[in-house]
């Protein structure tokens, strides 16, 4: 079983996403791919070695769980989170999208 999240481990990944979001703009772009600054790749350094990762989570479930985020379990969240630090190995520009909607 995973170790759960704490408040100090909350307080960690609020700190990440609150610089990788301020850094994101200055992604640029070089043969179609993206370059994230070094605060990017951070966040989702920090999630992949920390509690809020599920090295077992199943991307599938991702899409219902968002349908039903005001109810979602801390489990639910490690699994978006794990999906948010391993999107951009499969879709270029993932990390971009991610904060565009927000």
């Amino acid at each position: 079983m995973a170790i759960s999240p704490d408040r100090e481990d909350f307080l960690e990944l609020e700190k990440h996403f609150e610089i990788a979001k301020a850094a994101i703009g200055e992604t640029s772009w070089e043969s179609g791919y993206p370059k994230y600054p070094d605060e990017v790749w951070a966040l989702s350094t920090y999630i992949q070695h920390s509690p809020w990762c599920d090295s077992d989570y199943k991307p599938s479930k991702i899409t219902s769980i968002f349908q039903r985020i005001s109810e979602a379990a801390m489990d639910d969240v490690r699994i978006i989170l794990t999906g948010y630090s391993r999107g951009e190995r499969f879709c270029d520009g993932y990390f971009s999208s991610l904060f565009a909607d927000k």
